[in-house]
């Protein structure tokens, strides 16, 4: 029998400007092995588990070497758990979620905790490896084609920038010279992390105290390129990937894009809102201009005749332009934003009557995740609460994460690392407070 999925635990790190020079990202705390660690031990927290309950691993990161994901995963306890290293570029963090809902409804885990990091470069996205071919070599060549005439001499801005930069220009030829929103068109790098506790509906059972802020994944799609992906500087930019994702999520959920009531939406330049929008079913092809024009995105106003507009929230997180965009974390960060409207827990963005959530995040080369969420109960949001007896997860963390970030104590490691043979002297040693203990209580005060 195939087991429902939840998410029982998330937690994430305040998304930070990356450091200007390797000397300063070495500050304490900040290097890819205390954020994972920190976005771990809030997920555990969360879900008021330890380390000794987690079956499997899964470490989503783009810029990193080899086991980067063990690194993580050892300053919470070496417990000989499997440990999986997913780079599926910006849609890393996701991708990571969908293998940890198939290793639950498989049965071969009860608990998979999933944790994405990255520590970015400044400025554009590099090409890492320059003595072998570019796996978006093809895609690269093809939108060398596609710069405008007028353009072809100017100094390029980078190739993501450039990719987008066509598809827009394409997008105002097709559906004319309103058919692209100008403003903050592409989103910032950032340097963070964020995790996801993934359980089975036997652990859900044999920890009741979750019931009541365990959300379900009820459906989840991961989509490739398709054949159509060189025919246009739109397609170029993955849009097959999210029609594609989005209608397999939705069968699944049995639900339509109506039903949703809030979307953490990849946001990663303007011109890819319009074009997902449009390929989520949110608005015919060329019209999502017009629906974020009509506010058909934000939050809902009355018209004239008192009745609440039809839309949609999309990105209460702020998306990828306004909060950054750490790419193996992304994807776990709208997670947790969208658990936290789900249990109620978002105060001033909550949206009332929320009952289904939408995530989709893409990565070029390919691949789209979309996944909806509902609550384990069945049923709506509930009105933001104040926070609770222990049951609650912000009862464990002392706060509500999806008010403020705050730094991990010593405490909140202790009391969520392995406490069996898999307890790790060694990463006592290494973590933070244990190197430079001053500098790390200064960092948690900021």
């Amino acid at each position: 029998m195939v087991s429902s999925t939840y998410i029982a635990g998330v937690g994430m790190t305040p998304f930070n400007s990356p450091k200007k020079s390797a000397a300063q990202s070495r500050d304490p705390g900040s290097d890819y092995f205390d954020l994972g660690v920190e976005a771990g031990v809030k997920a555990l927290l969360d879900a008021g588990i330890t380390y000794d309950e987690v079956d499997q691993g899964i470490g989503c990161y783009v810029f990193g070497d080899s086991t980067c994901a063990q690194r993580v995963f050892y300053g919470l306890g070496m417990t000989s758990i499997p440990i999986f290293n997913v780079n599926n570029y910006c849609s890393s963090g996701s991708t990571g979620l969908w293998l940890a809902n198939q290793a639950v409804k498989s049965g071969s885990a009860d608990c998979v905790l999933v944790i994405g990091f990255d520590k970015m470069y400044p400025g554009a996205l590099p090409q890492i490896f320059k003595d072998r071919t570019n796996p978006l070599s093809r895609i690269l060549d093809l939108s060398k084609t596609q710069i405008p005439e007028q353009d072809r001499n100017k100094p390029s801005p980078g190739w993501t920038p450039q990719l987008y930069a066509n598809a827009q220009h394409e997008y105002l030829t097709k559906y004319g010279p309103n058919g692209a929103q100008r403003k903050h068109f592409a989103q910032i790098t950032a340097t963070g992390a964020a995790a996801a506790v993934v359980v089975s509906e036997a652990f859900l059972a044999s920890h009741p105290y979750l019931q009541g802020s365990a959300i379900e994944i009820a459906g989840q799609s991961l989509a490739t390129d398709s054949c159509k992906l060189y025919s246009s500087a739109i397609e170029l930019i993955g849009s097959d990937m999210t029609r594609k994702a989005a209608a397999s999520a939705f069968t699944m959920a049995n639900i339509g894009p109506r039903d949703v009531s809030v979307i953490e939406l990849h946001d990663c330049f303007t011109t890819n809102q319009m074009c997902a929008l449009e390929g989520l079913g949110l608005a015919e092809e060329g019209q999502g201009w017009k629906l974020v024009e009509d506010g058909g995105i934000t939050y809902r106003k009355n018209d004239g005749a008192g009745t609440p507009t039809q839309g949609w929230i999309v990105n209460p997180s702020g998306g990828l332009i306004s909060k950054g965009h750490p790419l193996g974390a992304t994807g776990l960060a709208q997670c947790a934003e969208l658990v936290w409207h789900l249990r109620g827990w978002a105060t001033s963005r909550q949206v009332p009557g929320t009952k289904y959530c939408l995530q989709h995040n893409m990565g070029l080369g390919g691949a789209t995740v979309v996944t909806i969420y509902k609550r384990a109960d069945g049923k709506q949001a509930p009105e933001p609460t104040e926070i609770r007896p222990e049951d609650d997860g912000r009862g464990r963390l002392g706060y509500n994460p999806a008010e403020e970030a705050r730094s991990i104590r010593r405490e909140d490691w202790e009391a969520t690392k392995a406490h069996g043979q898999g307890s790790s002297e060694w990463a006592t040693k290494l973590l933070p407070w244990n190197q430079v203990p001053e500098a790390f209580a200064q960092r948690a005060r900021l």
